[in-house]
C-alpha cells in the first residue's frame, strides 16, 4: 500500500447558461488530467448544476463559494447571468452584483488579490451568436443580457478605449476553448 498522498485541486466553474458546452469541456479536461496525474493530483470540478438545492432559499446562497476552490474558471459569451435577489449581499461599493456569475468571479478576484488564492482565469467566447427572431420578448431579453455583459466587461476587464484592466483569454470555438484550458496544465507542486 502506497503512502503517497494525492493532492486535491478544486476547480470552480462559473458562467451563465449560454456556455454549457464549454462547461462540459472543463469536465472533459479535468477527467483527462485525472488520468494523466492519477497518483499525484485529483482534480474536482465544482458546477452548480451538479447539486440539488432546497426550496427554502434561492440558488446562490446554496452554491459553494468560488473562493473556497483552488482554481476558478469563469466563462462568458452573450450573457451576464441571472440577477440576484435584492436582499443578497452587495459589493463593497454598495452596488448590487450584476449576476450570480459576476458575484462568483468578483469575490474570487477579491480573494486572489488579498490572499493569493484562488487562481482565477477568465475566458470570453468571441463567436457570433444567433439572435431569436420569432420571439420578440426573447430577443429583447437576449439583448438586455448582452448589454449587461458589455457594461460588466467595460467596468472590470477592458475600457471603452480598449485598455486592459485585467487579463482574460478570448476563444472562437468550444474546441479552441478546450485546447486553451488543456494547455494550462496542472498546478500541483
Amino acid at each position: 500500500m502506497s503512502d503517497v498522498r494525492v493532492r486535491k485541486v478544486t476547480i470552480f466553474v462559473c458562467s451563465p447558461k449560454d456556455v454549457a458546452p464549454e462547461r462540459g469541456r472543463v469536465q472533459a479536461v479535468t477527467a483527462k488530467l485525472n488520468r494523466e496525474y492519477e497518483n499525484l493530483v485529483r482534480f474536482e470540478t465544482v458546477l452548480w448544476e451538479e447539486h440539488f438545492y432546497t426550496a427554502d432559499k434561492s440558488f446562490q446562497p446554496q452554491i459553494p463559494e468560488a473562493v473556497a476552490s483552488d482554481i476558478v474558471v469563469s466563462i462568458f459569451w452573450t450573457r451576464i447571468g441571472t440577477e440576484l435577489p435584492a436582499e443578497f449581499p452587495r459589493m463593497a461599493n454598495g452596488k448590487s452584483y450584476p449576476s450570480g456569475t459576476a458575484y462568483e468571479l468578483l469575490t474570487a478576484l477579491e480573494a486572489a488579490k488579498a490572499k493569493g488564492v484562488p487562481d482565477v482565469y477568465v475566458f470570453r467566447k468571441i463567436a457570433d451568436a444567433i439572435l431569436p427572431m420569432a420571439d420578440a420578448e426573447r430577443r429583447r431579453q437576449e439583448q438586455t443580457q448582452l448589454d449587461a455583459l458589455e457594461a460588466f466587461w467595460s467596468e472590470w476587464f477592458r475600457s471603452e478605449k480598449g485598455e486592459f484592466k485585467a487579463a482574460f483569454q478570448n476563444f472562437p470555438t468550444t474546441d479552441a476553448f478546450e485546447q486553451q484550458i488543456g494547455r494550462a496544465g496542472p498546478t500541483a507542486q
